[in-house]
């Protein structure tokens, strides 16, 4: 019985801080992105969408709304560069592209290695 209840109470102090430490690196997304993408890069083992989830203290069972969470909180938090002075670009040689078509960037993509197995 008391090995049964030690294990018991391992479990649900493992999920309790696993839960503090996802919502600490939700929380410090915008202060701190380097912590959220060794976040993200630590699981990176694996490259499927994860069973579930919880977000804004709910918890997302379906892909879909894994994805969605996902997007939502990149769309809160990101912030547009701001626009660069043409000061900076004074040094810089020109260059002209003179036309690029969808074939050519499908064309180009399709030559990428893809690393996402």
């Amino acid at each position: 019985m008391e090995f049964r209840r030690l294990r018991d109470l391992l479990k649900n102090e493992t999920k309790l801080a696993y839960a503090n430490y996802q919502k600490s690196v939700e929380a410090d997304i915008t202060i701190n992105p380097k912590s959220f993408w060794r976040f993200i890069n630590s699981h990176k083992s694996s490259s499927r969408i994860p069973g579930n989830m919880v977000f804004e203290g709910v918890e997302l069972l379906q892909p879909q709304d894994i994805v969605n969470s996902f997007g939502h909180q990149f769309s809160r938090v990101f912030r547009p560069t701001t626009s660069i002075p043409m000061a900076i670009f004074n040094h810089c040689p020109s260059f002209n592209i003179l036309h690029v078509s969808i074939d050519d960037v499908i064309s180009s993509a399709s030559k990428l290695k893809c690393d996402m197995t």
